[in-house]
């Protein structure tokens, strides 16, 4: 049976959201920096009472709000990163593999340049095949056990990195619930 070697997730892609959720993240820090800014100014500026003290607890809170956002946006970076990372290594284990299985002589195709599947070993042919055929059909079966081994650790690391992602920034608790939930109903207006 021919093991296939398609590694479907884009870490490049998975970065380049990284870096632009790094990026958010800086901005809205910004702007919590700049709500309590405003907040500490109206102390010395704003008289004491019900609006400039209603101001204040709001622009607090709005503050918090937005830093705890932040956070999350923060953390998803950080799983997208980490996602990439073990995709590339992935990835480098099917090349490992690949390259394993044609250094045997074992059949792989290629796709469009990179390594799509390795093919099983051919079958002897013959009442009786030479010695040296059978040599290289057996350098070739261990080659394909070994690449079928290989191939399944990198298999594992994947589906790691897919349920470490999917718990990262999908589950409750996390940046999606938080923005879509505990954001919009807690604003203070």
């Amino acid at each position: 049976m021919p093991i296939c070697l398609i590694v479907d997730a884009d870490a490049g892609g998975c970065r380049t959201a990284s870096t632009a959720l790094d990026k958010v993240s800086a901005g809205i820090d910004s702007s919590a920096g700049q709500i309590r800014k405003a907040k500490d100014t109206s102390e010395s500026e704003w008289e004491k009472g019900d609006a400039g003290d209603g101001f204040r607890t709001d622009s607090g809170a709005f503050a918090n709000e937005i830093d705890r956002i932040s956070d999350c946006t923060t953390r998803a970076s950080r799983h997208l990163s980490q996602f990439a990372d073990q995709i590339d290594t992935v990835r480098v284990r099917m090349l490992e593999a690949a390259e394993l299985a044609m250094s045997a002589g074992l059949a792989v195709d290629l796709g469009s340049g990179r390594p799509v599947w390795i093919f099983d070993p051919p079958p002897l042919y013959g009442p009786k095949p030479s010695l040296a055929a059978e040599a290289a059909h057996a350098r070739q079966a261990d080659a394909y056990q070994a690449a079928y081994r290989k191939v399944g650790e990198a298999r594992r690391i994947e589906i790691d990195a897919y349920q470490a992602l999917t718990k990262g920034v999908g589950d409750e608790g996390s940046l999606i619930s938080q923005l879509t939930d505990s954001f919009v109903k807690d604003l203070p207006w």
